[in-house]
């Protein structure tokens, strides 16, 4: 029992210890980062940058000044959208089309947010 015990309390510092150190990197940069950048986080720190955006474009759907492109992105984060499909199709998006992994990370994430939200019933997303 106590042998198992000090293997957890040493996956748990060591797996902590990794995560500040891959965000680490993350915050002493610039505020944008390139795709490349975000596929070498470790999985937590994307889930907390996707988390981080949806919460932007929520925000920034309130204040935005065209109603027709706040009603369809309410609509489309209201549909059941997690955080979990867009890491899932950013992912993908990013597997599938490397070319476009040094492009800004906001820009990547909005186009694989536009991708899902094209498949929603009344939100229409057009380029």
């Amino acid at each position: 029992m106590r042998r198992w015990l000090t293997g957890v309390a040493f996956v748990l510092i060591v797996g902590t210890g990794g995560v500040l150190l891959g965000t680490s990197t993350v915050w002493s940069k610039s505020a944008g980062f390139t795709g490349n950048e975000y596929l070498g986080l470790p999985g937590l720190a994307r889930d907390g940058y996707v988390l981080g955006f949806l919460n932007g474009v929520a925000v920034g759907a309130v204040v935005a000044s065209d109603p027709t492109s706040v009603d369809n992105i309410m609509k489309c984060l209201r549909s059941g959208l997690t955080a979990g499909q867009l890491e899932a199709v950013l992912d993908k998006n990013l597997a599938d089309h490397p070319e476009t992994r040094n492009r800004g990370l906001s820009t990547l994430t909005m186009g694989a947010l536009t991708d899902i939200c094209r498949n929603v019933p009344g939100v229409n997303m057009t380029p």
